[in-house]
């Protein structure tokens, strides 16, 4: 190509190069999809074009090994010459443009029929069993005579017209030497194609001269319908085979479209399983859906399942429902015998019920079945344990057991305890208490290990126990706050600073430590909208543990405060905690002091030691607690959870 005169010149490409699109070797299988590949699928598809023919006797001969003859043969309309060649050359034939969506008969007495066909996609249904086929069909007093032959590159299939001769009979014959897909047996192919088609007394189909025996539907059964919001209704038939003799070849749920099933038979209901298969009534119970009202144009192409629409999933949903509630009545009696099992393998616990919790388990024992029908017997006797459990602890029945163990002498403080606090206020104290002793028992198995991580691991804890360094802290006014930890990180000009997103906020610094700071608000008699003064804050440094406490931390820590300073009003006090292993013996315990601002110097041994006091040494004296340490790894995981 080459530009002149500001025009471009195309002279300069060769003539002989081709531009041409071209088909792949894969091309029909992606495009026919299971038709090709499954010869479930296949025969169900040939079989459906002879019903799109209008055809009332279709001959299959099955063969038996493979390099045997496979042929399918209808008496339907059969196709002239010209409608042959746009039927089997369009691939985008639309079966319902060019013949609409009845079928056409070669004599027309024959009553209405509904077609199969949309996509004209069915007419590669052979390739599955061969790469190259032949074809007869008659009509007009014409017979044709062709084959047709998988191909790559300009065509993904050719198509030869052999002769055209005369004739007096109609209907299509395809034929092929089988090359691939024939281990289905005879008895197979029956009763394949027997399942996918309702019984029509004016269309018989032959398998190697035995006649099909399609699902006959107009036997006794159970009626019911489903309406929906559009007013159409969906016809629902429930068939028992104990009671009609009918050994069906499908149990479950069957959706129907105009006499063609869509998919396979199951008990997958919209929102899961309404029957677990394994059991009896699932095997003899079959429910027959007739969805003719959502059309041929709700199912994929290829028959194996609906298309998403908001029609299709109303459907669905209403017909599951229905069914279930139907299903709930005809398996009563198995849910009950369940149950019963269930108890007796639980009786032991069940006893010490009161009658009124005895019948709530029964129901429970069925109710759950509802639920989940497809649970094991071995999970619902787990299930009902479960709650046996839970209404014993609920009901005090446990407590009645410890009540009954105890001597006379702590029967008569318990009372004398009740007399003077309710059960909830005593609950809530014991439960603080608890969780002080626990914080304090991981603090201690911490502050021992040179590994400990101070920030992932001590300032949780320390933040929420403030009350560990004095009464005054004991308060929970005191929070973590994002401002002023903003005001640290600026002073380090977000150098060697990481921080943690969850709260609380904390400053990670250089020297092997970190920072976290707290504060509480004055009370102010302004606007809420106005922001309060700070009556006090708490800067807390803790070192890694084996790190001493030296003039170098303490003069950090009053970098720290005077800057905390300018932020806050001049009657704001200070405190500033540094806290390690050990403090160096030139530097002495007690607090430094600069105005407002204190620095307290302290080693964690003594920091919990002054805590356990507080607690007035309740975990010494309490035997529940002698062996604390032994759940360390448990007491870690409660402590972190709720430190957050």
């Amino acid at each position: 190509m080459s530009e002149k005169d500001g025009q471009l010149n195309f002279s300069a490409i060769s003539g002989s190069d081709d531009w041409s699109p071209i088909f792949g070797d894969n091309f029909l299988p992606k495009i026919v999809g299971k038709i090709m590949i499954d010869p479930h699928y296949a025969l169900v598809e040939l079989v459906a074009n002879c019903w799109d023919a209008g055809s009332d006797v279709v001959k299959i001969t099955w063969p038996l090994a493979e390099g045997d003859i496979f042929c399918i043969e209808d008496n339907g309309t059969g196709m002239t010459k010209p409608e042959l060649q746009r039927r089997w050359r369009n691939l985008s034939y639309d079966r319902r443009e060019e013949q609409g969506t009845t079928v056409s008969f070669p004599n027309k007495k024959q009553k209405k029929r509904i077609a199969f066909g949309q996509n004209g996609i069915g007419k590669h249904a052979m390739f599955c069993f061969c790469d190259e086929y032949f074809i007869e069909t008659k009509k007009n007093n014409k017979l044709v005579q062709a084959s047709v032959k998988r191909s790559s590159g300009r065509n993904c299939f050719d198509i030869d017209v052999k002769k055209e001769l005369t004739t007096k009979e109609h209907g299509t014959k395809i034929w092929c030497t089988a090359k691939k897909n024939i281990s289905l047996t005879e008895k197979e192919v029956l009763e394949f194609i027997s399942s996918r088609f309702i019984a029509d007394p004016e269309f018989k189909t032959y398998v190697n001269s035995e006649l099909v025996d399609f699902e006959d539907l107009t036997a006794f059964s159970t009626e019911f319908n489903v309406e929906l919001d559009n007013g159409n209704i969906i016809p629902i038939k429930r068939f028992d085979a104990e009671k009609t003799g009918r050994t069906s070849r499908q149990s479950g749920i069957a959706y129907w479209v105009n006499q063609k099933l869509v998919g396979m038979p199951s008990w997958e209901g919209y929102d899961g399983t309404l029957l677990d298969a394994r059991y009896k009534e699932a095997k003899r119970y079959t429910y027959v859906v007739d969805a003719s009202v959502l059309t041929n144009d709700s199912v994929k192409q290829d028959w194996s399942e609906f298309r998403s629409s908001s029609l299709v999933n109303e459907a669905k949903e209403k017909v599951s429902f229905a069914i279930r509630d139907d299903i709930q009545g005809l398996t009563k009696e198995l849910r009950t015998k369940k149950g019963k099992e269930a108890l007796k393998a639980n009786k032991r616990g069940i006893a010490k019920l009161s009658i009124i919790q005895k019948r709530y388990i029964e129901d429970f024992a069925k109710d759950i079945q509802l639920s989940c029908p497809t649970m094991t017997m071995k999970d619902l006797e787990n299930m009902v344990a479960t709650l046996v459990k839970l209404e014993t602890a609920r009901t005090g029945y446990s407590l009645l057991e410890k009540l009954s163990n105890l001597e006379s002498k702590d029967l008569d403080d318990l009372d004398a305890i009740l007399n003077e606090w309710s059960v909830t206020d005593a609950k809530k104290v014991l439960q603080e208490v608890e969780w002080r002793i626990k914080l304090i028992i991981q603090m201690e198995n911490l502050i021992h290990s040179i590994s400990v991580d101070e920030l992932h691991q001590l300032q949780p804890l320390f933040d929420k126990g403030l009350w560990i360094l004095g009464h005054q802290y004991d308060s929970l006014e005191f929070t973590s706050n994002r401002e002023l930890s903003t005001v640290l990180r600026n002073l380090f000009k977000k150098t060697n600073i990481t921080r943690i997103r969850n709260r609380p906020d904390f400053v990670v610094v250089p020297k092997e430590s970190s920072l976290a700071i707290h504060a509480r608000e004055d009370i102010c008699d302004d606007d809420d909208e106005k922001l309060r003064p700070f009556q006090s804050v708490v800067i807390l440094e803790l070192k890694r543990p084996g790190i001493p406490i030296a003039y170098e931390q303490i003069d950090q820590a009053k970098k720290y405060a005077r800057e905390i300073k300018k932020h806050v009003p001049a009657k704001t006090k200070i405190s500033c905690y540094v806290l390690g292993s050990m403090v160096d013996e030139n530097i002495g315990r007690d607090d430094i002091r600069e105005g407002n601002i204190h620095i307290y110097p302290t080693e964690y041994s003594l920091v919990l030691s002054q805590a356990k006091r507080r607690l007035f040494k309740l975990r010494d004296r309490i035997s529940s607690f002698e062996h604390m340490s032994d759940y360390f790894n448990d007491t870690q995981r409660d402590i972190f959870e709720v430190a957050g």
